[in-house]
């Protein structure tokens, strides 16, 4: 049935891989100005924010942990785009990599996700402080960053090959 939902949701594809590659650049840009925060000061900025304001800090972390569902929600539904083909015109030849990247995506997005769960989220719905620290938010952003090239490379890549299927090619095979 989602499989369905998401043949029919086709021509809104495009825009959902937009809204996954935003959702991966603020998320990389956020961790890596949590780090570099953290690095420079030598001080935990998510620490510092709940000793200042326990309760701001508290709904601030469920306001992101309901963003960061949404997000692997948005991530699921790609997902099952590009395994049911919906996503991989006929035309693009590397099924598998788009599949792959997909896969990979989606996989980071739980493991940082989780992480993060119990690292922060959790201790901020007990009362307690984040236990991070700057090299865990530079593997966060690190890991978005990547996935976040991947991404792009993949779609620089559809529209290449998807202008290059003029005239000129056909002349290429023919001589």
């Amino acid at each position: 049935m989602l499989t369905a939902l998401v043949r029919r949701m086709a021509p809104y594809l495009p825009l959902l891989h937009r809204a996954l590659l935003l959702a991966q650049a603020y998320l990389a840009i956020y961790f890596a100005t949590l780090a570099l925060a953290a690095a420079a000061t030598g001080l935990e900025p998510l620490r510092f924010f709940h000793a200042a304001s326990p309760a701001a800090y508290a709904w601030t972390q469920a306001a992101q942990s309901l963003g960061f569902m949404g997000y692997l929600m948005l991530q699921m539904v790609d997902l099952v785009a590009v395994f049911s083909g919906a996503a991989s015109p006929e035309e693009d030849g590397n099924g598998d990599a788009t599949k792959a990247l997909g896969l990979a995506q989606m996989v980071v997005g739980l493991a940082v996700g989780l992480h993060y769960y119990a690292a922060v989220f959790h201790r901020a719905a007990a009362g307690e402080a984040p236990r991070a620290n700057w090299r865990v938010y530079a593997v966060y952003a690190a890991c978005f960053v990547v996935v976040c090239a991947c991404a792009r490379a993949e779609r620089r890549k559809k529209a290449y090959l998807a202008g290059g299927t003029d005239g000129g090619a056909e002349e290429w095979k023919k001589s």
